[in-house]
């Protein structure tokens, strides 16, 4: 009941440095852009929304993708992105890094399919992916394939 009421029921948000904060009232954004600091608003009409704006790293986890050829490749990369936008980052995508991971990995799978080296991949990477992050309010930084090597795959079918 006091978390309720503290989170719910008191007339000020504070915002630290490393986030930025959209402000509503009755549902529709009234500041776009709210800095850091104490922010007063009206309880149960008002609110802020705030999101994390420092740099962030999402680890694309180990995937096998293949080339056209039937070869098959283990790839895995990290990339590195901020927030520029809250407004954009909090309204015009679910999730900021789910999104953005989810397109990378589009993006390399049809680079792979194509027999695209490291570098290329990279390169077609750090072309595309910038203008789709804007979209969501996010600036990408960085792109590096971690692992991006030729494997076998084997299937063992178990007896019951």
């Amino acid at each position: 009941m006091i978390k309720w009421i503290i989170d719910n029921l008191l007339p000020f948000e504070i915002i630290p440095p490393d986030r930025r904060g959209v402000r509503l009232r009755l549902g529709k954004i009234i500041n776009e852009c709210v800095g850091p600091g104490c922010h007063w608003y009206t309880p149960l009409f008002s609110s802020i929304s705030v999101i994390d704006v420092m740099t962030q790293v999402i680890d694309l986890p180990d995937r096998t993708m293949t080339n056209k050829h039937g070869d098959t490749f283990s790839v895995s990369g990290t990339v590195e992105y901020y927030v520029e936008s809250a407004k954009k980052a909090l309204y015009d995508v679910q999730d900021c890094d789910e999104a953005l991971a989810n397109k990378l990995i589009t993006i390399i799978a049809d680079a792979v399919y194509e027999g695209l080296a490291k570098p290329e991949i990279e390169d077609i990477v750090m072309d595309e992916i910038p203008d789709i992050a804007t979209k969501w309010g996010l600036i990408v930084t960085n792109f590096k394939l971690n692992e991006y090597c030729k494997s076998r795959v084997f299937r063992i079918m178990g007896v019951k």
